[in-house]
């Protein structure tokens, strides 16, 4: 059947309803999905292409257009514990939806704000948060437009197709001993939202890996340490508080596996890989780069696939016909039409490994092509910046905890999929032991100085303010981190106000992160001895106040968390924040974030309508993962 309005297309359909809201000036918020690999749908692809082609007056009407721009994205992250920040990739997928922005823009439309939404993050509040910037974005809005001097709507072009370099559909896989014995590289851009990570990224060096606790031990996932970059290139304009995306690498056992997997052997893994356009192509082909070449066989595995989790429904549609195995085959077509089946597969909690998945299907080889091409790929991960460039513009510090539990049994689940005809058999996994964050544990066990690594950054909310009012910095573990910025910046700055950092550990002998630094940030008059303060010798000690909290302090010691020392000194919090319009910002797990909001709801005038003004207001910066 036709479209609305008679239209041919979606991507019709589309432009003529902008082109009638734009007429009647009324608020448009224009949606548009993309893949889990950010890729653009054929239909928005259309639309960008239908707008860039538009007709003179269509593009009157057009010129008119006031739009909010939501990118819809539906990612997968194979373990929750890997998300550095909720916020993790959504300004990556959002440039996906650029060209359609760009093409309305340059026809003399105006965006008033632009944001992405990730379905496994779509709750009300973020659906709230969403809706308030839209329609802030609307009420401060744009000037007006005069209307421009057309009576009717223009009918958008039907076959609008402007002219563009051929990309070659398949590409080859070419494998050498070295660089030099690989054909020329082809051009071509970056297949997907993440794989533009790796093109666009910084490479810079590590310049210090330093365990921060007193008595780490990484097997029972207990170990945090402070990673030194370079900071060269655009990681130079870094800001304190802000966030460094940082690209991992796979444990090498996963690496080995998947090198089995695609019937090669480790030796291989030295091997350099490019990939061409198929033989007998035209000359200028271009191909979609699924990440750089030339690079080593197992630089790909280990960079640039995800290895960590279970297939993607898209690598499944790819390879399902192409594997050698009947019952393999029959069973991810049942998987593919079992909604609830493949959520089970890949969920968080499950935990299920790319080679586990593969074995549990009996599937011995695929080819190497496939599998590159087709494995998801390995995202980057988010940290905030532990440093300020005001003391060392020439470093990037990163404060990082091991991400570690249990990891569950798998039998009851895999029986469903057995018994749904998903798996051919209940042959279950061996020896999995524990589940460690893929980039956690390369963080804390691997990474060494002088490694090259692939990083980004960007500013955040997590800056100190402009005026001169008490500074409440709230965070347990590694949430540390950007106080310790703050701390660096605050002591080459002239804050006369009030800062008090509440930090909470479990041991102050055995996990207190920066501890020595921390304690000769604090000033002596802390410690509540006035002779002490006026005998103060050395560096600046920015922190009028520190509050810390153990929750397993042994000994016989009742433990505590940080929302407890808040309510311990919630007269003072109350003071600084209503009296002296304090800012407060917290940092840590979700689980000590909503502990602290809970406290400072109790302490204030006004309670949790407070604490959610300020929230709104700016005044209560809230950092959460996990």
């Amino acid at each position: 059947g036709a479209w609305p309005g008679g239209c041919d297309s979606v991507e019709d359909a589309s432009l003529s309803a902008l082109a009638s809201a734009a007429q009647e000036q009324v608020q448009v918020v224009l949606a548009v999905q993309i893949a889990n690999d950010g890729a653009l749908s054929d239909a928005a692809r259309g639309l960008g292409a239908q707008i860039g082609a538009a007709p003179i007056a269509l593009r009157a009407s057009l010129r008119q257009l006031r739009f909010a721009l939501l990118t819809v994205a539906e990612t997968h992250y194979g373990n929750a514990g890997e998300r550095a920040s909720a916020n993790a990739a959504r300004d990556e997928l959002t440039q996906a939806v650029a060209p359609i922005q760009q093409a309305l823009q340059k026809i003399g439309a105006g965006c008033i704000a632009s944001t992405c939404i990730d379905l496994q993050d779509a709750g009300s509040d973020r659906l709230a948060e969403i809706c308030g910037a839209f329609q802030k974005g609307f009420s401060a809005g744009m000037a007006p437009v005069t209307p421009q001097a057309t009576s009717a709507v223009a009918t958008p072009p039907k076959s609008a197709s402007p002219a563009v370099a051929v990309v070659a559909a398949t590409t080859e896989l070419k494998m050498a001993p070295t660089a030099a014995g690989l054909p020329a590289e082809v051009s071509g851009e970056p297949s997907d939202v993440v794989a533009r990570f790796y093109f666009e990224a910084e490479k810079t060096k590590v310049a210090k890996v330093r365990e921060l606790r007193q008595k780490p031990k990484p097997e029972a996932g207990l170990a945090t340490v402070e990673v030194e970059l370079e900071a060269t290139g655009n990681l130079k304009e870094y800001k304190t508080g802000g966030t460094l995306s940082l690209l991992p690498e796979n444990d090498p056992a996963d690496v080995e596996a998947a090198v089995q997997l695609m019937g090669l052997t480790p030796a291989d893994l030295s091997k350099w890989i490019t990939f061409v356009p198929p033989a007998g192509s035209a000359q200028g082909t271009t191909i979609k780069r699924p990440f750089p070449t030339p690079c080593t066989l197992g630089d790909a595995l280990s960079k640039y696939c995800d290895l960590t989790r279970a297939p993607t429904k898209k690598m499944l549609t790819a390879l399902q016909p192409k594997l050698s195995e009947q019952a393999a085959r029959d069973c991810v077509a049942k998987l593919l039409a079992d909604v609830d089946a493949l959520k089970v597969l890949q969920g968080a909690k499950l935990c299920c490994r790319m080679h586990e998945f593969w074995a549990m299907l009996g599937v011995k080889t695929m080819d190497p092509l496939d599998f590159l091409l087709h494995c998801p790929r390995q995202k980057p991960r988010e940290f905030t910046i532990a440093s300020s460039p005001k003391a060392t513009p020439q470093r990037i510090t990163l404060c990082v905890s091991l991400t570690s539990h249990e990891l569950p049994d798998m039998a009851p689940m895999c029986k469903a999929l057995v018994d749904a005809g998903c798996l051919p058999s209940a042959e279950l996994p061996t020896g999995r032991g524990r589940f460690y964050g893929t980039c956690s544990k390369w963080l804390t066990t691997r990474l060494k100085a002088g490694a090259v690594v692939l990083a980004k950054q960007r500013p955040s909310p997590l800056h100190l303010p402009e005026k001169d009012v008490p500074v409440i910095m709230i965070g347990a573990g590694a949430g540390v981190a950007p106080f310790r910025g703050f701390w660096e910046e605050l002591r080459r700055g002239s804050q006369t106000a009030p800062t008090a950092l509440f930090f909470g550990c479990r041991h102050p002998e055995q996990d207190w992160l920066f501890k020595e630094e921390m304690s000769s940030a604090v000033k002596l008059a802390a410690t509540g001895c006035a002779a002490l303060q006026r005998m103060q010798v050395g560096p600046k000690r920015p922190l009028t106040s520190l509050f810390t909290a153990f929750s397993r302090p042994g000994e016989g010691k009742e433990g505590q968390y940080v929302q407890d020392q808040i309510r311990a000194q919630s007269m003072s919090v109350k003071h600084w924040i209503e009296k002296m319009s304090g800012i407060v910002y917290i940092c840590g797990s979700t689980a000590m974030g909503n502990g602290v909001l809970d406290a400072l709801a109790e302490a204030l005038e006004g309670g949790r309508d407070t604490v959610d003004a300020m929230k709104k207001d700016g005044r209560i910066v809230v950092e959460m993962w996990g």
